[in-house]
């Protein structure tokens, strides 16, 4: 019981599911309150510490995304503890920890989101949110919907470019190669095309081939051997934010400053970088019209970027007519 208790002392306000073999298990009270909205049967195990049973119920792995929806709409926050190593290859106790945290108002899993239910987004880009309050749990939520990457044995610093996107704007697709050649290791999700903005991905499709859903193991690969890999947002990677990009297109919602910087820092987080240079395109060609909204925005992902623990720089850039115009 030693890992659930590590894991449950991290997520306290959260029902813990802890993957055993074909079920997630849930103890203790977690088990009692999940046991009574759940409507299952609650058993024991072993002893505890006064010699009584501990509470104990389960789901099957296949069907728990539609429990933990049914938890989220309840109210309840949902912590997954998945294990995270093969357990035919375990030396003792196979490695478990947390890998997925939904929350109820949020629901950042791909397959709790639904286009017909775009109330959160709307609240967001007319009420904002709070930097220091809402903000970072928001980012952490979006941020552990999916796989957070470790490129600690890739030698090197890993730093990724992000812009905030306008008319025209294509300079990942030379800058990346060029940061690469200068040893740097440039592991970078982009994104699609929001609102009148084109994006990366859309740009390197048109080129017949060229594949931006690579698996993350081939995406660790080639950014060790090559130095760089750009790659969209998947399943494993940022599944949150690939959806909520698409519903902020089709909701009218992607002007809003917390959304992009949620969206932003979410993907690059994930890739495990070290550091990270933010290119707030300003003007006519920009989601940030005006110099205090780009301003506004470079200071909350600067803000929300460190207290992640990243170096984060931030550059204001001129977008008042589309790049690479003779």
């Amino acid at each position: 019981m030693r890992q659930y208790l590590d894991a449950k002392q991290q997520y306290r306000d959260a029902i813990l599911f802890f993957r055993m073999g074909d079920f997630y298990e849930m103890f203790y009270e977690d088990a009692l309150t999940a046991s009574r909205a759940l409507e299952l049967t609650l058993t024991s195990r072993s002893k505890d510490a006064n010699g009584g049973g501990i509470p104990m119920c389960g789901v099957p792995f296949h069907a728990v995304d539609g429990y933990i929806a049914r938890l989220v709409k309840k109210g309840f926050r949902v912590a997954i503890c998945d294990q995270v190593e093969d357990p035919r290859k375990a030396k003792g106790l196979v490695k478990r920890e947390v890998v997925r945290v939904v929350s109820p108002g949020t629901l950042t899993d791909a397959n709790y989101l639904d286009a017909r239910e775009p109330a959160f987004l709307m609240a967001v880009f007319f009420r904002g949110m709070d930097l220091r309050a809402e903000l970072p749990h928001w980012l952490d939520a979006m941020l552990h919907s999916g796989e957070v990457l470790d490129l600690s044995r890739i030698a090197g610093p890993k730093v990724d470019k992000h812009s905030t996107g306008g008319v025209g704007d294509k300079i990942s697709i030379p800058l990346a190669p060029l940061a690469a050649v200068c040893g740097v290791r440039v592991p970078m999700v982009s994104g699609r095309g929001l609102g009148h903005t084109g994006g990366t991905l859309d740009k390197l499709e048109s080129i017949p081939g060229f594949r931006v859903d690579l698996p993350t193991a081939r995406f660790v690969e080639l950014v060790d051997r090559l130095g760089l890999c750009l790659i969209g947002q998947t399943a494993q990677i940022a599944p949150a934010d690939r959806k909520l990009y698409a519903l902020r297109d089709a909701t009218a919602t992607v002007e809003s400053v917390p959304l992009i910087a949620s969206s932003i820092l979410s993907k690059k987080l994930a890739e495990g970088i070290d550091a990270l240079v933010l290119d707030v395109k300003v003007g006519r060609g920009a989601f940030m019209k005006t110099l205090d909204d780009a301003r506004q925005l470079a200071e909350t992902m600067l803000a929300i970027g460190r207290d992640a623990g990243r170096e984060v720089v931030c550059l204001l850039t001129d977008m008042d007519q589309p790049l690479a115009v003779r």
